[in-house]
């Protein structure tokens, strides 16, 4: 609505309310004012943005040419190295975010998806310079990149959604220090661009066909994490058993997967029956201890001493070399 209509909507309605009634439409009128109101989208938000990341890179150039010190009488010795963005950049840069988001969370998917595309391009991607990220700034960088990964699964044509969503993901970002830690890193996987809304992704099914064959064949830990990820939630846990021992020690994440689902079921049995079956065919130390440890997990949970291979055979408290069953088994 226009500001003059508005203006007249507000002046009508005051004219008609009796005067005993005036004060508690007025407070309701501020009410109003103060509330957060959708944001407008103009075209010169982008020019700025465009403007600031120019801003950026001069300033990085000056610093690499060494002209930086010298027009700000820059101590080498006594100063710290200069950062890359100064501190009313990473100003500037948080309100564009917070704008993006704005618009995001409006419903107003087209204008976020061209004010992050522009931010993001001032990141790791084919327009970045001198290995600027967004660790630089006060963001909250998986549920924005999860925001704008959203924004452009939902403007994508389906048929070219994954194609989309493959080139802004980032396959090569590096997991956790434990490196196969699923949940525990900076990237957004599919669980967090679905949850940047309430409603779930338009067209999952047919999407996940598509991506499944599109990350298939990567190869890094974070590609067989997505993959593994988008095989659970369309086959199931059968699917990512069936991954894993297909993978085997080739790409030990499968297993570390599959036990990490088992985990959150509760289903300790199968941890420890998934863990042996994964020690049995991993070599790389580190994941052996990692898988050695659920399994020991697992077993004080349950009650059950657990004796590791080339140790000797598994005695139970209840004097049993079996393992308690009873468990139901897992849903598919």
């Amino acid at each position: 609505m226009a500001r003059e209509d508005l203006t007249g909507f507000i002046m009508y309605y005051a004219e008609n309310v009796p005067a005993k009634g005036r004060i508690d439409f007025l407070d309701n009128i501020a009410s109003f004012s103060n509330a957060e109101t959708i944001p407008e989208f103009e075209e010169t938000l982008i020019d700025k943005i465009s403007d600031l990341k120019d801003e950026v890179k001069t300033r990085c150039e000056s610093i690499e040419d060494g002209s930086f010190y010298d027009e700000n009488e820059w101590n080498y010795y006594d100063d710290e190295e200069p950062d890359y963005f100064s501190y009313e950049q990473k100003e500037e840069m948080e309100e564009y975010f917070n704008q993006a988001d704005s618009f995001f969370l409006s419903g107003e998917l087209v204008e976020a998806c061209s004010i992050y595309k522009e931010l993001y391009s001032i990141f790791n991607n084919e327009d970045s310079f001198y290995g600027l990220d967004e660790s630089s700034i006060d963001i909250e960088y998986r549920e924005t990149k999860a925001r704008y990964l959203r924004c452009i699964y939902e403007t994508s044509n389906p048929a070219e959604r994954a194609k989309n969503l493959l080139k802004k993901i980032d396959i090569q970002a590096p997991l956790s220090d434990y490196r196969y830690d699923v949940y525990e890193n900076g990237d957004p996987l599919l669980v967090d661009i679905e949850d940047a809304k309430l409603e779930e992704l338009p067209g999952k099914r047919e999407f996940l066909i598509d991506w499944i064959e599109l990350v298939t064949g990567y190869g890094t830990d974070r590609a067989n994490i997505l993959l593994l990820e988008a095989v659970y939630v369309k086959d199931g846990i059968d699917g990512v058993q069936e991954l894993a021992r297909k993978w085997k020690g080739r790409q030990p994440g499968g297993y570390i997967f599959w036990i990490n689902i088992l985990k959150d079921q509760k289903d300790w049995n199968k941890v420890i029956d998934t863990a042996r079956e994964a020690s049995s065919v991993i070599t790389f130390n580190y994941l052996r201890g990692v898988i050695a440890r659920e399994m020991i997990n697992a077993g004080k949970i349950l009650q059950i001493k657990i004796t590791l291979k080339g140790s000797k055979p598994p005695i139970w408290r209840n004097g049993s070399t079996r393992l308690p069953c009873g468990k139901e088994s897992l849903p598919s």
